[in-house]
């Protein structure tokens, strides 16, 4: 019996390679994947179990300050338990990344997250901007189950690079 093929998601802007990065080489210890809904919510609601905005922890007690989260720009009929192949295109040739087993599929309020993460809604803040101009509607949470070599390349940035390229003071 020939095994059904995977789906697969393209991480559309380089922010999510830097997570992804950081996710596999335990930057972004403890996190095993990008946050489910409820480390999530840790960061949208304050209540008797969960306060990560407030008191700045994951579910599991651990200190974590900001959302780690795959954002799209819809939900591709992805579903609960479905394993999808992160990818991201490089040269016209797709490049897989590694396996993410999702475990939630959820629309985050921005406006509420940018205000606990930033302090402000001013889209003259640059991680506000990024977070209403840049990411999608739609967050995935899910466990990396397994990586694949990624070229070197797709991750290596030089200073004066990501300079000219984000940056055009003169």
């Amino acid at each position: 019996m020939e095994e059904p093929s995977l789906k697969s998601l393209e991480l559309h802007h380089d922010r999510l390679l830097y997570d992804l990065e950081m996710i596999l080489n335990g930057g972004f210890s403890p996190l095993n994947g990008f946050m489910n809904l409820s480390d999530y919510l840790s960061y949208q609601i304050l209540s008797i179990l969960i306060r990560v905005l407030e008191h700045m922890k994951l579910t599991d007690g651990t200190t974590w300050t900001i959302p780690i989260v795959l954002d799209v720009q819809e939900n591709h009929g992805f579903t609960i338990k479905e394993r999808v192949i992160l990818t991201k295109t490089v040269n016209g040739k797709r490049q897989d990344l590694a396996m993410l087993e999702i475990e939630d599929i959820f629309y985050p309020d921005k406006s509420n997250e940018a205000l606990k993460v930033f302090g402000t809604n001013d889209l003259y803040h640059p991680g506000v901007h990024y977070l209403h101009k840049t990411m999608g509607p739609v967050y995935i949470g899910g466990c990396i189950v397994s990586a694949i070599q990624f070229p070197i390349k797709i991750l290596n940035h030089s200073f004066e690079n990501l300079i000219s390229e984000n940056f055009t003071w003169s």
